[in-house]
């Protein structure tokens, strides 16, 4: 997980060229957002990490967890796919939002372990 949020922070400020705001937003999901599992309802630990930098083109948009899709001169493309991949190993997910006014907002939801005694 750390390496998750290594490379969308990482991203976020590069999208941002030193100039701009990120945020890191988390929270548990409500009971109106629990997600049905495998093995019944799970709830969701939500991770967000917005960036007030361009945005993401709509054309690019269905690519950016695409491997080796990049749109910077020394960017390998590997970034969001590992994490994604990694986000999946989890149990979870990730996804993206553009804004109309700007900006891009990444999403991790990780389910929430349960002890067992």
């Amino acid at each position: 997980m750390k390496q998750v949020l290594l490379n969308l922070i990482s991203n976020a400020l590069d999208a941002m060229g030193g100039e701009g705001v990120l945020t890191l937003t988390t929270r548990m999901e409500t009971d109106y957002h629990i997600v049905r599992g495998p093995k019944g309802h799970k709830r969701l630990i939500r991770i967000e990490i917005a960036d007030t930098g361009p945005g993401i083109p709509s054309e690019h948009l269905a690519h950016i967890f695409d491997p080796f899709f990049s749109t910077k001169v020394r960017g390998t493309g590997l970034g969001l796919a590992i994490s994604q991949r990694i986000a999946s190993e989890h149990g979870g997910g990730l996804r993206v939002f553009c804004p109309a006014h700007g900006g891009t907002v990444m999403t991790l939801n990780l389910p929430v372990g349960t002890e067992s005694a």
